[in-house]
């Protein structure tokens, strides 16, 4: 049975504590105080949206120093709670045997709100795959200075036959992160779950007016879109290392050009090492993009019926807009190179098709 396109699984740990912070974060905003903190625009990591921004421990020290000068942020009270106790307790041993560990094996990129968590799930799910209980290592991309043995001590043993997933949608948008992956591991498998560009665009400016980061129109939003990240652009350009909270947080358009990330993928990777599945398709289970995954992976992909897995990609029932119809028509080039790139069709790119 596919996903419920309505179930938004693990993010109603959010949810149920927005509520309360959301209204102290505007009133901040209104004051001129800023909901991130009254630092440096830029940061030499690259979050995928809040959830993870709170996770980047540069962050949180500022967090906190804001905190004591009154400058109200989310909360400790809203912030995830590790999802494995255990995990946590063992992590002085697992990195004194990170020598004998694993690296991932699967590394998906992304699209963020685009399935990622749905697909690490369904993995994780079947016998011979390992995912760690934190999905978003953001090794890659924010963790990158802690070494690779902070990253090994992530995945089980090298006697481990399974095969170690880590999924982590930042990692598609980040400039070093291709480079960075193939000195790691250079026969690593990379997955990246794409989505209609338009509905990813919408759901993705739904996660930040639910979390309390966005007060304008979806139309405005993407009006403003240029502005608010203009600063962190020319950053990235003088610093590829450099991605900014703002491009993060509000690159509404920009994250579904995914031509032009993937073409960074393709210069480091041969095209054999690369799949990219279409949401809507491996939401429905379609027995192409499933065969795609098992050929991909080398392992038979078993859908239980009785286990309900989570998706964070959000779905939404509106009727197309003027905005929808302009957004549209700015990605048609980008979905052409797509499809060149990719050398496939995908579900919004047929004809006929969203």
């Amino acid at each position: 049975m596919p996903p419920d396109p309505d179930d938004h699984g693990g993010r109603d740990r959010w949810d149920r504590a927005d509520h309360r912070g959301a209204g102290r974060r505007r009133r901040d905003r209104r004051r001129g105080g800023s909901h991130l903190g009254a630092g440096r625009r830029h940061c030499r990591h690259q979050p995928d949206l809040v959830d993870s921004i709170r996770a980047l421990p540069a962050l949180d020290r500022r967090r906190r120093r804001h905190d004591r000068r009154g400058v109200a942020v989310r909360s400790r009270a809203t912030m995830p709670r590790p999802r494995n106790t255990a995990f946590w307790a063992t992590a002085p041993f697992r990195k004194l045997t990170a020598a004998r560990r694993k690296t991932a094996d699967i590394v998906i990129c992304g699209a963020q709100k685009s399935g990622t968590t749905y697909l690490a799930e369904l993995l994780a799910s079947q016998p011979g795959f390992y995912e760690p209980p934190i999905k978003e290592v953001f090794f890659f991309n924010a963790h990158w200075q802690r070494g690779t043995a902070w990253y090994a001590s992530h995945f089980q043993l090298q006697s481990s036959d399974a095969l170690q997933i880590d999924a982590s949608p930042a990692y598609m948008i980040h400039p070093a992160v291709p480079a960075r992956i193939r000195e790691v591991n250079p026969e690593a498998r990379l997955v990246f779950i794409l989505r209609d560009p338009v509905a990813r665009a919408y759901s993705h400016y739904q996660h930040n007016r639910r979390a309390g980061l966005e007060d304008l129109d979806f139309a405005d939003a993407l009006a403003a879109e240029e502005s608010r990240i203009a600063a962190d652009l020319e950053a990235m350009e003088a610093d590829p290392d450099v991605v900014g909270v703002d491009f993060a947080l509000y690159s509404y358009r920009t994250r579904g050009t995914y031509a032009r990330y993937l073409r960074r993928f393709y210069e480091e990777f041969q095209p054999a090492s690369i799949l990219v599945l279409d949401s809507e398709r491996v939401f429905n289970h379609d027995p192409t993009e499933m065969g795609l995954l098992e050929a991909f992976v080398g392992r038979t992909i078993e859908l239980d019926s009785t286990k309900r897995l989570s998706t964070n990609a959000g779905k939404y029932a509106r009727e197309p807009s003027e905005t929808d119809r302009e957004l549209r028509a700015f990605y048609e080039p980008w979905d052409a190179e797509l499809v060149e790139l990719t050398g496939r069709q995908f579900s919004w790119t047929e004809p006929g098709g969203s």
